[in-house]
């Protein structure tokens, strides 16, 4: 449900901040507070990168998942990191079958983020080739410095600037459309979702309150519908021989 699938999407990548940032428990709420704000407008922007990339909103979330595990936080108020994450996630659609592969779309991007270079990471094994030195040690100096987005967007060029040719194929066009409809859906049913969710919430509470007067109820009404069948039952017993001889002549 898109309402629900966006929520889990902030709440997610909230409680990924909180985390890895740590801290005592006032601490943790309220860096869980702040990441979720950022959350919301990163999902935001996601959607607008959409637009200029054959990956579905799905495949950038995984990314920017990727990112934040590794350190590497998408600043969305920054035009230069936006333009590199398009970039990368460009470079990343292809080679990951435009996003198909999910697995790959997290392999590619965990293996750059940690500068690993091997025979199931090819677009740290083409980016290697475009640095001087080990790539481990580049990316390090680009997370320190937080430019790994910024340096992306220069050694990625040619896919930042395919991005408006990208952004006409039917693969973009499709999973835009799969994104406004998203967004359309969420608009229109965020009301309707939040007050099943609150008249649920209150649904639980009452359960909870009244649970011993409840099972006691049911107890009740079973003790009851079992007294009504054994009834029955015990009717049919008596009269068995009677039915019978009236089933067999029909007098």
């Amino acid at each position: 449900f898109p309402v629900t699938i966006h929520q889990q999407s902030v709440i997610k990548t909230a409680a990924l901040i909180s985390s890895l940032q740590g801290g005592d428990a006032p601490k943790v709420a309220e860096n869980y507070k702040l990441a979720k704000e950022y959350a919301y407008g990163l999902q935001d922007t996601l959607m607008e990168v959409d637009a200029q990339t054959t990956l579905n909103l799905s495949n950038l979330q995984a990314i920017t998942e990727e990112m934040i595990k590794q350190g590497v936080r998408l600043d969305y108020n920054n035009k230069e990191q936006v333009d590199g994450f398009k970039a990368l996630a460009n470079a990343v659609a292809v080679y990951s079958r435009n996003g198909k592969d999910a697995m790959q779309v997290r392999q590619e991007v965990a293996a750059l983020l940690r500068g690993e270079v091997d025979a199931n990471s090819q677009l740290a094994s083409m980016t290697q080739k475009m640095v001087d030195g080990p790539l481990r040690d580049q990316v390090a100096k680009w997370k320190q410095s937080d430019t790994f987005l910024t340096e992306m967007g220069n050694k990625l060029s040619g896919f930042k600037a395919a991005a408006d040719d990208l952004g006409g194929t039917w693969g973009a066009i499709s999973s835009t459309m799969e994104t406004i409809a998203s967004r359309i859906l969420r608009g229109g049913f965020a009301p309707i979702v939040k007050e099943l969710v609150d008249y649920g919430q209150k649904f639980a509470e009452y359960l909870k309150e009244h649970q011993e007067e409840i099972s006691g109820k049911v107890t009740q009404a079973w003790l009851v519908f079992k007294g009504l069948v054994q009834g029955v039952l015990n009717f049919f017993k008596a009269f068995a021989p009677e039915l019978q001889v009236f089933i067999v002549t029909g007098k």
